[in-house]
């Protein structure tokens, strides 16, 4: 959990935020009990559940938070007032927003402008039962309100962040390369490295491992049920979750014998390619131009630039903004920003990864990890 003193200074800089737009409440929500799925919520309110939760915060005064469970069981706590609909509710499509209890308190306070963040996390149920029920309410989307503030980490959030890529460092060291062995298939490995995850306090993960023949590309989200054998390319993605739910990532190739050499080349090019987006990681650059560098020099060696993220902001969320995206980012970067840079490239016979995360700093980005940034052989 993070401590009070850290939840009244995300409140406060919200606030603040708020006030310059007028907005009266924010509504955000959100959807499953997967840690990575509920960031947003976990950082107003430091809560997750094993359903939705769906969190009213207004410009001053108790937040609101409600919950499903049973309705006997208290759950304030400074600064939030809990509301609890039981669980027999949610089987009903209608029924399963939580809106429905926070109508009451907001026509109280006679709203006159609603920010609603996350909309990809609303539920369609949260936000009809919210347009219909206060038809005299502007309603804005204020996810870049909440997204800028959300992506600078304070100095707690930063360690928190540093401890969980130090795990992602003692499982590749402790666990992968000492599990990647002829006749043993990725999602052995990969089971192995979540439950030493588990074993060191983490709370969420998402990952994916596969291995190919040394002549074909290996890409992470190949099949993970091969079994490996001398000469196979083995490439493994972890994103895991820290004992207080931040998030990191790191990606690295391991060669059971040689490494091929049309991959070696392929490796040399996304570090380059992942160095001079990392260069350009100082407060102020737009996240679009910083993706630029990668492209550039991704077409002069004659890969394809990027179609999806290189990169992205990450901390109670997997994927959080800014984003380094070919569709443009209009969040700027900021000191103490932490970036997952990853970039892909794509040869005949290779598909070349590598991941890390970087804080942003006056100098470029620092990264987090100290696993090498080589392809390993074992």
């Amino acid at each position: 959990m993070v401590s009070f003193k850290e939840l009244e200074r995300r409140w406060k800089e919200v606030r603040a935020a708020m006030a310059r737009q007028g907005l009266d409440w924010l509504v955000c929500e959100s959807t499953c009990t997967a840690a990575r799925l509920a960031g947003l919520v976990r950082w107003f309110t430091d809560r997750w559940h094993l359903y939705k939760i769906t969190v009213a915060f207004p410009i001053e005064g108790d937040i609101y938070c409600v919950t499903h469970g049973d309705p006997y069981r208290k759950m304030d706590s400074p600064g939030i007032k809990n509301l609890v609909k039981p669980y027999v509710q949610t089987l009903s499509a209608k029924a399963s927003t939580g809106a429905d209890l926070l109508i009451d308190i907001l026509r109280r306070s006679r709203p006159r402008k609603i920010g609603l963040v996350g909309y990809g996390t609303l539920s369609a149920s949260t936000y009809l039962t919210l347009r219909e029920s206060l038809p005299d309410a502007e309603f804005v989307d204020a996810s870049d309100l909440v997204d800028e503030i959300k992506a600078v980490k304070s100095e707690e959030e930063l360690s928190y962040i540093r401890r969980t890529a130090e795990i992602h460092d003692e499982i590749w060291e402790e666990v992968v390369l000492k599990s990647v062995r002829p006749g043993k298939t990725p999602a052995e490995v990969l089971r192995k490295a979540v439950m030493a995850l588990m074993e060191k306090g983490g709370v969420g993960w998402w990952g994916r491992a596969s291995a190919a023949p040394p002549d074909r590309p290996c890409s992470y989200l190949g099949p993970s049920d091969r079994v490996m054998k001398d000469g196979d390319v083995f490439v493994m993605l972890m994103e895991f979750g820290g004992p207080e739910g931040y998030y990191c990532e790191i990606m690295r190739n391991v060669c059971l014998g040689r490494v091929p050499r049309e991959l070696e080349e392929a490796f040399d090019d996304v570090k380059e390619a992942q160095q001079r987006m990392v260069r350009k990681l100082v407060p102020g650059a737009d996240p679009h131009e910083v993706l630029k560098e990668s492209d550039v020099f991704l077409k002069e060696k004659g890969h394809p630039t990027e179609t999806r993220l290189a990169g992205h902001s990450q901390g109670l969320d997997l994927v959080e903004r800014p984003a380094l995206s070919p569709l443009g980012e209009t969040i700027k970067l900021k000191r103490n920003m932490v970036l997952a840079i990853h970039p892909t490239v794509y040869a005949e016979k290779a598909e070349a990864n590598i991941c890390d995360n970087f804080v942003v700093t006056d100098t470029g980005g620092k990264r987090l990890q100290r696993t090498p940034q080589e392809i390993f052989i074992v």
